[in-house]
């Protein structure tokens, strides 16, 4: 018996499908999409420690604001203090920022606000990670990582280990304070009623990535140095490694992993047996499962990239 290959309107609609989703605001706002959830349904969240990497802007901002909103105590990782404290200031205030970044006036303030904090991580710099790592595993617990922090497209440079900066900032440096916290946010799984999540932030630039047979996305001998791949393949290989990180930790340890935050606040806020069926997954914009590149569909590519990063990691270990 022989099947038919998909018409042109068959694969069209499958790629009309997915554009809808791959977090292109223009096609959401186009079509009129909206959102099925909102953070006026998180309810109370006092009690809970959250961590949000990059949170003094963008999706990182929105994401520590809603969480402050509902009482969390919300640890904001970030390189610059002052850009930190002045994030802070804002959202205590109850200002907000609209979709184009502009500070509005407050509005009435949350209710019973939680507790913002500065804590100083340069994900570029992996003898900062271990730092901030030593400070966060002194917590008792840690309900919530998402790993939100990120630079896209910038011209070749290196971290203070020589490390492609993108690559270096986006994966390496999240993948090192991933693992050095999984032993805390497993002891919170096994003292809370819900399990700790892990969200990782990634995009449809994923598929800009190189293409490197069982290596998936990854070009390791681009990693080191600068200028071995053009910003966009180096950006599109980070995005992937996001991807495949998060795969990583649902496999090993079946850990549950404006609109941009939506998507993240949306995923840590399901229901515990929703997010089971969602965990190692990858969810585009507008809350919509989605399949990503194909070469994600690997384990061992996953398991390949999870410990080179945790033997270069490793090898930079100072305190």
């Amino acid at each position: 018996m022989t099947t038919e290959p998909p018409s042109f309107w068959d694969r069209s609609h499958v790629v009309w499908e997915n554009a809808k989703h791959v977090g292109l605001p223009i096609i959401n706002w186009l079509c009129g999409y909206k959102p099925r959830w909102t953070p006026a349904e998180m309810g109370s969240k006092a009690g809970q420690v959250i961590l949000v990497t990059g949170a003094n802007s963008g999706t990182g901002y929105a994401t520590a604001q809603a969480y402050y909103n509902a009482g969390a105590r919300v640890i904001m990782a970030c390189r610059s203090e002052e850009r930190a404290n002045q994030a802070i200031t804002e959202i205590t205030s109850g200002a907000y920022r609209d979709i184009n970044g502009t500070l509005q006036v407050p509005t009435t303030p949350p209710k019973t606000p939680g507790v913002l904090e500065f804590l100083a991580l340069d994900l570029a710099d992996l003898y900062s990670v271990e730092k901030a790592a030593k400070t966060l595993e002194k917590e008792k617990r840690l309900d919530v990582l998402f790993a939100n922090a990120g630079i896209m497209a910038v011209p070749p440079a290196e971290t203070k280990q020589g490390y492609a900066l993108q690559f270096g900032t986006n994966v390496l440096g999240h993948q090192r304070l991933i693992s050095r916290l999984l032993p805390l946010m497993q002891s919170t799984s096994n003292s809370t009623a819900s399990p700790s999540r892990l969200i990782v932030s990634s995009s449809f630039a994923h598929l800009w990535a190189p293409k490197n047979g069982i290596d998936g996305g990854i070009a390791y001998d681009t990693l080191k140095g600068t200028g071995k791949l053009d910003k966009i393949k180096e950006y599109g290989e980070s995005k992937w490694g996001g991807v495949a990180l998060a795969s990583a930790v649902w496999r090993a340890t079946q850990l549950s992993c404006d609109e941009g935050a939506l998507n993240q606040l949306w995923l840590a806020n399901l229901d515990v047996d929703q997010a089971r069926k969602l965990s190692g997954s990858y969810v585009a914009c507008i809350q919509a499962p989605t399949l990503a590149r194909s070469d994600l569909d690997n384990p061992v590519a996953w398991d390949k990239l999870w410990d080179w990063c945790e033997a270069e990691g490793r090898s930079h270990t100072m305190i």
